[in-house]
């Protein structure tokens, strides 16, 4: 998302990516209880665990978004 440098798609296609995120405090090996799907721009999080998705969608039937690899870093902050 940051700068979108590894985007990597064709000029005039409308395609749109929304991610979401949800948390738990709870041990993902066990049966967490996960809170709400929200969505994620930029954010500071405090939880054991996080599970994403995200939403790929187009404007224009004769393309289809695809993602070959998605990746989210966490940082821990002091």
């Amino acid at each position: 998302m940051d700068t979108w440098a590894d985007f990597d798609g064709s000029a005039g296609a409308e395609i749109d990516v929304l991610f979401e995120i949800r948390e738990t405090d709870d041990d993902p090996a066990a049966s967490p209880n996960w809170g709400p799907w929200g969505r994620l721009d930029n954010h500071e999080i405090e939880a054991r665990a996080v599970e994403a998705r995200a939403f790929l969608t187009t404007k224009d039937a004769s393309y289809t978004p695809i993602v070959s690899q998605l990746r989210l870093y966490a940082d821990e902050v002091a």
